[in-house]
């Protein structure tokens, strides 16, 4: 503005009150535009992964309504895990357990002391963690998820890792009774 518009015509220096105001005001409005545009951004992604996580519910669900084995479900379940926390690994166990893991809870909160900040987000313990299907009130197993470094994991995946995992644990449930 003041470069093109001021006088003198060519240089950055300004002469009058007037003209530093309105650059200043120009610097704000610039700001404020680019923030919102950057939020408005940010929460587009966050809408997309949203959708994401409620279309890799509803797949996991019609499977388990469709009458899939269960074998079956456990096999959609780790994949969508896979993808939807960016683990190196995944695997469902049954009890007896032969290790400990921390585990991750119904509300998504993960039962560790040790918590590692990844960017925009918390990773989970680097040793792997277990997601613990229930069904009925009974414990049937347990989802092993063996993180990727350096990745981290927003609370509404956890929450819909948990989701996913319920599904098995209702189809255990209804093929145990």
């Amino acid at each position: 503005f003041d470069f093109f518009h001021t006088r003198p015509y060519g240089s950055l220096k300004m002469s009058s009150h007037n003209d530093v105001l309105t650059t200043a005001i120009l610097l704000a409005v610039g700001i404020a535009a680019g923030e919102i545009g950057s939020r408005m951004q940010r929460t587009r992604t966050l809408l997309r992964a949203d959708q994401r996580d409620l279309r890799r519910i509803h797949r996991v669900a019609e499977l388990a309504a469709s009458g899939e084995g269960v074998e079956d479900v456990i096999l959609a379940v780790t994949a969508e895990l896979i993808d939807l926390l960016n683990l190196q690994d995944c695997w469902f166990e049954r009890a007896p357990f032969v290790a400990s893991f921390p585990v991750i809870e119904s509300s998504g909160h993960v039962q560790t002391s040790v918590h590692r900040w990844a960017g925009d987000g918390f990773e989970l313990p680097r040793g792997g963690v277990a997601l613990p299907v229930h069904g009925g009130g009974a414990l049937f197993g347990r989802f092993v998820l063996v993180p990727t470094p350096g990745r981290s994991v927003r609370s509404e995946c956890r929450l819909t890792a948990v989701a996913l995992v319920d599904n098995v644990g209702l189809l255990l449930a209804h093929q145990a009774a």
